[in-house]
């Protein structure tokens, strides 16, 4: 089942009844028939940017932005739905999935990955079947270290889930 659309009217009328009412979320939705999460969300995108904050950006976004998103919010103070609504951004758990990423990896983590499979090799021998990677190149300095700060976090993870299931692995003694 698809995400039902809803009109810049009805948005409107929702969130200027929120406003105007006085009555919470929760019976604002049950009057309209939407959950009152989706209230709450469109009412702080309209107090935000009025009409245009129901004007949601889609595609992608830079890493750049993503950070700006992030630093704008840790320096205002605002919570992620409020970070969402200034930005434009349609769901406020974008905007928590980007902080958590740049909590654990930096600006790095906030890079958009190629989806889908990866081409296969034009030069596929049978001889070396060892995997590596090519070392990026950085531009700074700054660039350089947070990669890998990024890189020393995620093998330390990876260590940790390794000894986890190897320690889940060891025989039970029975009697």
């Amino acid at each position: 089942m698809g995400k039902k659309k809803y009109s810049l009217e009805f948005k409107r009328r929702v969130a200027r009844h929120y406003l105007e009412s006085g009555e919470g979320a929760q019976r604002t939705g049950d009057r309209f028939g939407i959950d009152h999460g989706t209230v709450r969300r469109w009412v702080e995108h309209y107090k935000v940017r009025g009409d245009a904050g129901f004007l949601v950006r889609a595609g992608h976004t830079s890493a750049e932005y993503k950070e700006t998103v992030i630093l704008s919010m840790w320096d205002n103070g605002d919570s992620s739905r409020k970070a969402a609504a200034r930005f434009g951004i349609a769901a406020s758990c974008t905007v928590s999935r980007w902080e958590r990423l740049y909590r654990e990896g930096g600006i790095i983590a906030l890079q958009n990955k190629p989806k889908g499979r990866p081409p296969l090799s034009e030069k596929k021998t049978g001889t070396d079947n060892k995997v590596t990677a090519p070392h990026p190149e950085f531009k700074t300095i700054e660039e350089e270290l947070e990669y890998l700060r990024a890189e020393n976090a995620y093998l330390k993870k990876l260590r940790a889930l390794i000894q986890e299931q190897g320690k889940s692995k060891l025989p039970v003694k029975r009697k």
